[in-house]
């Protein structure tokens, strides 16, 4: 089954949360590279901006949505 990295994301309230979420990133690039060696990602497209998106008061919790966000951008 597969990690929910939005809610684990949503999660983090420190340091040790953000870790948590780092090991789930992790291992869910790790997956994407066994799938992509298998079957390669077609090119895609990318939007300009996150018109919808809130900043979070919480660093920890914004540290691991910029981290999220990279996973989508590579």
């Amino acid at each position: 089954m597969a990690t929910d990295l939005y809610a684990l994301a949503e999660q983090v309230e420190d340091e040790a949360g953000f870790l948590r979420f780092l090991a789930a990133l992790a291992a869910d690039w790790e997956e994407d590279r066994r799938l992509a060696a298998a079957n390669p990602p077609k090119p895609f497209g990318s939007r300009d901006g996150l018109p919808g998106y809130s900043r979070p008061e919480n660093a920890w919790r914004r540290a691991a949505q910029l981290m999220l966000a990279g996973k989508f951008y590579e």
